[in-house]
């Protein structure tokens, strides 16, 4: 439910990246800025991309520049994770 969520947010820990269009008529621009500010460390980074509904993947111009940045955003945090072993 939106409450346990609302809820359960606070006790994430590992890295964050969360990627909203705004132009998503599925789940409000709202719901991403409040996980966003919820979660409890900086280790996170918030990707609004104005005028894209909620299937960023499906709009063609888009979608190199977004799985980009999720394949950067993850070789960074793997990288750094492997590296303190």
């Amino acid at each position: 439910t939106v409450a346990l969520c609302k809820e359960s947010i606070t006790n994430v820990f590992c890295p964050v990246l969360i990627i909203h269009g705004t132009a998503d008529q599925t789940i409000p621009v709202s719901s991403s800025r409040f996980a966003y500010a919820k979660i409890p460390h900086m280790d996170k980074l918030m990707l609004l991309i104005e005028n894209v509904p909620h299937r960023i993947l499906d709009e063609t111009e888009l979608n190199q520049d977004v799985l980009h940045i999720i394949h950067d955003f993850f070789d960074q945090k793997l990288v750094k994770e492997s590296t303190r072993r």
